[in-house]
């Protein structure tokens, strides 16, 4: 994990903003794992964070495998915020709150702060 951090850092200082995406909810999660993805967003500190529940969507290779663990046929629930299966380990009230904990805990670190105050400054100094 350490090369990719190293890796995204190095891109993101020649200019290129860096976009990590991650889902919860995956087969084996637990509310470790999605912390420790949590954790491993926050270490490496992209320009922008986006958390999503796994969701099968019908007509979809892997809505076959998760048919008889859906929990709800209406085509609206079925979206990237809302479990739409029965989960071995996590309950929809867990992955809803591991969402809002995940962009909370994301955006609001000083880290984050701090670098989006060096990029303005930055930004400002090249126009000035």
């Amino acid at each position: 994990k350490e090369k990719e951090i190293t890796l995204i850092k190095s891109i993101e200082k020649i200019g290129i903003k860096i976009k990590t995406m991650f889902i919860y909810g995956l087969p084996l999660d637990d509310l470790k794992t999605c912390q420790d993805s949590l954790d491993f967003a926050k270490k490496i500190n992209a320009s922008y964070s986006q958390y999503n529940i796994f969701t099968p969507y019908p007509g979809t290779p892997i809505y076959k495998e998760y048919e008889e663990k859906i929990i709800s046929n209406k085509y609206e629930d079925f979206s990237q915020t809302n479990l739409v299966f029965k989960h071995d380990k996590l309950s929809k009230k867990d992955l809803s709150n591991m969402i809002s904990k995940s962009y909370r805990d994301y955006y609001l670190r000083t880290d984050y702060f701090f670098k989006i105050f060096k990029n303005i400054f930055k930004k400002l100094s090249v126009t000035s």
